[in-house]
């Protein structure tokens, strides 16, 4: 792995850390979306290319964080619910996979995969909630 070629998505990724570390401002609510370019001065297809980071330098810490637990708990209930039997949730499950390593939050399915995911992930949450009360 030392001499391996990751296609610049390695440094994009330490960037995205090292934004969140030197602007501090932007870990509670984010700093919109794009500012990852705007900070490093890189045109529009330098993405974080991974979604997770891009939901982070976007939206902080608070709404982008409950998004990206929604999307972590809708999959593993979909997984271990009927869901997992329905050809959608395999082939969302395969794009969530490619947009942590190649992912834009402005991409053409990426919306779809968030609201799917994030539906699951309040289900799962009534669910649980349901059976506490």
């Amino acid at each position: 792995l030392s001499q391996g070629n990751f296609g610049q998505r390695d440094i994009l990724i330490q960037q995205s850390i090292n934004l969140l570390v030197d602007r501090t401002e932007c870990l509670p609510l984010g700093c919109g979306f794009n500012f990852f370019q705007i900070y490093y001065g890189y045109d529009f297809g330098m993405y974080p290319h991974n979604l997770f980071a891009e939901i982070l330098i976007t939206y902080g810490v608070f709404l982008g964080g409950a998004l990206i637990l929604l999307i972590i708990f809708g999959s593993i209930y979909g997984f271990f619910s009927q869901h997992h039997r329905t050809f959608l949730y395999w082939i969302f499950l395969f794009f969530l996979g490619v947009s942590l390593k190649s992912g834009s939050l402005l991409g053409y399915y990426t919306i779809t995969i968030l609201i799917y995911f994030a539906y699951l992930g309040l289900i799962a949450i009534k669910k649980i909630a349901a059976r506490l009360y």
